[in-house]
């Protein structure tokens, strides 16, 4: 649940049709863009489960994408499950809102050299 240099999220819905984001929460790097990415979630009303995503969910899933440090927030297109079979993306804009925050909250936060 966590790339050789990222982080991966999930997004789906509960059961009242509210946005969820999943990620592990244990056994992986607690960079900064991650915390950035699940405090500005929250910010954003979307609730955050920090459990690692289930292949088996994986018809419940709209959107997954990785953060880091070079990457940011980053959309993930298509997941290749171990089976060979593919997983895409059915993408609402979370990622690319959550991405637009992340740059915002970035640029508001540095300071000229």
């Amino acid at each position: 649940y966590e790339g050789l240099s990222s982080n991966v999220f999930v997004i789906m819905r509960d059961e009242a049709g509210a946005p969820v984001v999943r990620t592990a929460g244990e056994g992986v790097l607690l960079g900064t863009v991650r915390g950035l990415a699940l405090q500005l979630c929250r910010e954003m009303g979307i609730q955050v489960v920090e459990t690692p995503p289930s292949l088996k969910e994986a018809e419940r899933w709209e959107e997954v994408f990785i953060s880091s440090t070079s990457r940011w927030v980053l959309p993930v297109a298509t997941v290749v499950m171990p089976d060979g079979t593919e997983w895409s993306g059915r993408s609402r804009g979370l990622a690319e809102e959550l991405y637009q925050a992340v740059l915002r909250r970035a640029a508001d936060s540095s300071v000229a050299l």
